[in-house]
């Protein structure tokens, strides 16, 4: 599964990315972030939620972005 996100920054500085999501697996689900093609040190876990129609946020992700697009 994939997600591709565009983001641009008004200026340097840290950002956090918060997603919302479902994971009726039973399991932590743990994915990559990948950054301007690069792969993110820190993977974002996706928490078991009770069900498909159950969503939460809570998949958090902070990084330093330099002024502009990514």
């Amino acid at each position: 599964d994939r997600v591709t996100l565009s983001f641009c920054a008004p200026e340097s500085g840290y950002y956090t990315l918060e997603a919302s999501y479902s994971n009726p697996s039973g399991t932590v689900v743990t994915r990559s972030l990948l950054l301007d093609g690069r792969a993110f040190p820190a993977a974002p876990q996706f928490l078991p939620t009770w069900n498909e129609s159950t969503f939460v946020a809570g998949a958090r992700s902070s990084f330093h972005l330099a002024r502009g697009r990514h």
